[in-house]
């Protein structure tokens, strides 16, 4: 599955069981692991740590939109 999210200018590919790879219009990707918790909120970590609404609103709500998209949320 992919999806590309034209208010932040990322698009996602679904790679695997809870992977995403995330590839921005500048250029460059990382792969992030995202869980799905009970209350439907989302666990998001990168090899760079965890991804939150504080830390990276902008990735954070594009990768909600993205599951969105695909049904998962």
């Amino acid at each position: 599955m992919e999806y590309f999210d034209q208010q932040s200018a990322y698009e996602f590919k679904y790679i695997g069981e809870r992977m995403l790879r995330c590839w921005h219009i500048t250029g460059g990707s990382i792969d992030i692991t995202v869980n799905i918790l009970p209350d439907k909120s989302l666990h998001v970590q990168s090899a760079n740590g965890p991804i939150s609404k504080e830390s990276n609103e902008k990735l954070f709500l594009a990768i909600e939109r993205a599951y969105t998209y695909w049904g998962l949320l």
